[in-house]
C-alpha cells in the first residue's frame, strides 16, 4: 500500500516507461505530442510531413542494392 501523499506510478508497458524515463520527460507530454502528430495529418501540412519521413528513412536506411 502506497504511502499517505505519495502519487502512484502510471502502470505503462515496461518499453514506454523506460523510454520515457531515459529522455526524462512526463508521460502526459508524450500523449499530447502523439495527438499533435495525429491533428497535423489531417491538415495541409501531412504531405510535407510524409515526404520528410520519407526521405530521412532513406538517408537513415541507406541504399542496399
Amino acid at each position: 500500500m502506497p504511502r499517505a501523499g505519495r502519487r502512484q506510478e502510471c502502470r505503462a508497458p515496461a518499453a514506454s516507461r523506460g523510454s520515457v524515463k531515459f529522455l526524462g520527460v512526463r508521460t502526459w507530454v508524450v500523449v499530447l505530442i502523439a495527438l499533435f502528430g495525429f491533428w497535423l495529418s489531417d491538415t495541409f501540412l501531412a504531405p510535407a510531413i510524409h515526404s520528410g519521413t520519407e526521405s530521412g528513412v532513406s538517408v537513415t536506411n541507406g541504399t542496399h542494392d
